[in-house]
């Protein structure tokens, strides 16, 4: 996809790409975001997925569902979370954020199942992705790092189509 092609990007419900994004390019751009993100947006953005992660009556029902033998993935989810956070907490690395990320999208898959080749296809997918975009991108006119091709791709503002 040429540079070009990326500035043609419209943003327009599920679906909105003008190509399908493949759930690799989404990994990387969200690796990419955390990873450029700083510090104090990276904590923000960690504690926020964590309480998303570990609340909700789901959970507990999905716990009380582990006693009898089902697994369940929100209480995986939620112990990875805690995992990911306290290691976060620890040493900072940025790692353990991208796992709260990429956990909290497969949160959001679990209930609408994207498909792996176009995986911001539904709303749901698309708002999660959104958020995870909102809390970790920089200020680009307060930074040198410029976002790459994918993010820029991802993250180009909506126009309205064309009608004539």
């Amino acid at each position: 996809m040429s540079v070009l092609d990326l500035d043609r990007s419209v943003r327009a419900g599920p679906g909105w790409w003008d190509d399908a994004v493949h759930y690799n390019e989404v990994e990387q751009v969200v690796r990419e975001l955390v990873t450029a993100a700083a510090d104090e947006k990276r904590h923000r953005f960690g504690a926020e997925t964590v309480v998303r992660l570990t609340t909700g009556g789901d959970l507990a029902d999905a716990a009380e569902a582990e006693f009898d033998g089902d697994m369940e993935p929100q209480v995986l989810w939620a112990l990875e979370a805690l995992e990911h956070w306290a290691s976060f907490l620890v040493d900072r690395g940025p790692e353990f954020v991208v796992q709260l990320a990429i956990r909290s999208l497969e949160a959001v898959d679990h209930e609408v199942s994207a498909p792996l080749d176009d995986f911001l296809a539904s709303a749901e997918m698309a708002a999660e992705f959104d958020r995870i975009g909102r809390r970790l991108r920089q200020n680009t006119a307060t930074t040198s790092k410029k976002p790459s091709w994918k993010v820029a791709r991802l993250f180009t503002p909506a126009r309205p189509a064309s009608t004539g």
